[in-house]
Order: structure tokens, then C-alpha cells, then sequence
């Protein structure tokens, strides 16, 4: 019976999945990085020999002041992207409406946040 196995790259991010023998398995297991299991490459990634569960991404929103950032991170409004090395960033925004905001840090779930500017 085959078994599913993953390559890696070095972050852990899951770059493809076989379906080899035991035997295939073991031959290229240390050759190719390989790991056994039922991965979900959106929630789950590799550490060391094992697949582990990503964590929850520790950003908050409090008003329009983005807290608890990992370091380094990406924040990206609508679709604009921005590099952040800090662990707080405030938001401003020039015309009224509602702003998606996504904050990325691998290996953490990204975070997703709706902030809405008012009219004045």
C-alpha cells in the first residue's frame, strides 16, 4: 500500500505531494526532505521530521491600530502591500469605506481583519 508523502522547502511550507511505496519512501525519504501523513499545506507545515498544525497569528485590531504584529510581517490593504518590522502599525486611510487587512508571517496563519474608515 502507498503511502502520501511531502517535500518541503526550508521554511517548512509544503511544496508537493507524492504517492510512493514504503520502499520509494524510505529510498528518498532523507534525499528529499520527505514526511509521511494527511497534510493540509494551508493550515499545516513541516517541522523538523514531523507535520505540525501552523499557529494562530498573534495580530490584534484595536481601532485602527494594528497590534501583537509578528516581526517581520506583511500587511496588505485591499491589494497594496506593505513590509512591517514592527510589532505595532497604525492605519490611515484617505477615503471613507470598509478595508480588508491581511497580515502575514510565515509560519503563522495569516490574519484577517475588516476596518472600516467613516465618513467624515
Amino acid at each position: 500500500m502507498n503511502v502520501d508523502c511531502y517535500s518541503h522547502d526550508p521554511d517548512g511550507r509544503i511544496t508537493g505531494v507524492f504517492n510512493l511505496s514504503p520502499d520509494a519512501f524510505t529510498a528518498n525519504q532523507v534525499s528529499m526532505g520527505l514526511v509521511t501523513g494527511k497534510a493540509d499545506g494551508e493550515t499545516q507545515y513541516v517541522r523538523g521530521v514531523a507535520l505540525v498544525d501552523r499557529p494562530q497569528n498573534p495580530a490584534a485590531l484595536a481601532g485602527s491600530r494594528l497590534t501583537q504584529l509578528p516581526s517581520p510581517c506583511t500587511i496588505i490593504v485591499n491589494d497594496t502591500v506593505y513590509a512591517c518590522d514592527d510589532t505595532e502599525a497604525d492605519l490611515e486611510f484617505d477615503q471613507p469605506g470598509t478595508y480588508r487587512v491581511r497580515v502575514i508571517a510565515w509560519p503563522y496563519l495569516d490574519a484577517e481583519f475588516n476596518v472600516e474608515n467613516p465618513t467624515p
